[in-house]
């Protein structure tokens, strides 16, 4: 899993065709297609004061103590943002520990040092798996990101990237919400 900087600098360099991001491009010599929603889950250790709660709701996600990734990883940004939490980075006993990857993320979880937010495709993965912690939904509006399929608005084999959207829609998992509508 690469940085959104380090992938949209090799597109730009014609090093990869296109690249998934969850990062919208605002960049004009890049195009994108929407291609899915991906929803936000509450991952926290079976210890945790809302292990016995039932559904995640925004009063809970505001006292919750969030470990997150390093900076320049644009998950924990987006986490805060679709989460309405902007402004909380910094504060809380945890405030100054982050993560360098998921798997590091998710181990500090299990050992009890936090909850964390992360992406649907990332839990079905199994990266959650065996390690002592529990993954809820949260009952929250918009909180998703949305990924989408970048490339050079002059790569020259657009019908190649249609064949890969094609692909990648006909095998969503039910954990995500196709955008094939809006193609």
């Amino acid at each position: 899993m690469e940085l959104t900087d380090t992938l949209l600098t090799r597109l730009g360099k014609h090093e990869i065709d296109a690249a998934l991001l969850a990062t919208p491009v605002e960049d004009p010599d890049f195009a994108s297609i929407p291609l899915f929603d991906e929803p936000f889950w509450l991952i926290h250790p079976r210890s945790h004061p809302l292990a016995d709660k039932k559904r995640i709701i925004q009063a809970d996600l505001d006292g919750a103590d969030l470990l997150l990734l390093a900076e320049g990883h644009c998950l924990a940004e987006q986490a805060m943002a679709v989460c309405h939490l902007q402004g909380r980075d910094g504060q809380g006993d945890m405030a100054d520990l982050r993560a360098a990857s998921l798997e590091t993320l998710l181990q500090m979880v299990g050992a009890g040092f936090g909850s964390t937010l992360l992406p649907a495709l990332a839990l079905r993965a199994g990266l959650a798996k065996d390690r002592g912690i529990i993954a809820k939904p949260l009952n929250l509006p918009d909180t998703f990101r949305r990924v989408l399929l970048v490339y050079r608005r002059t790569f020259p084999r657009r019908q190649a990237l249609d064949a890969f959207v094609d692909v990648v829609l006909d095998n969503l998992p039910d954990t995500v919400q196709s955008l094939a509508s809006s193609r």
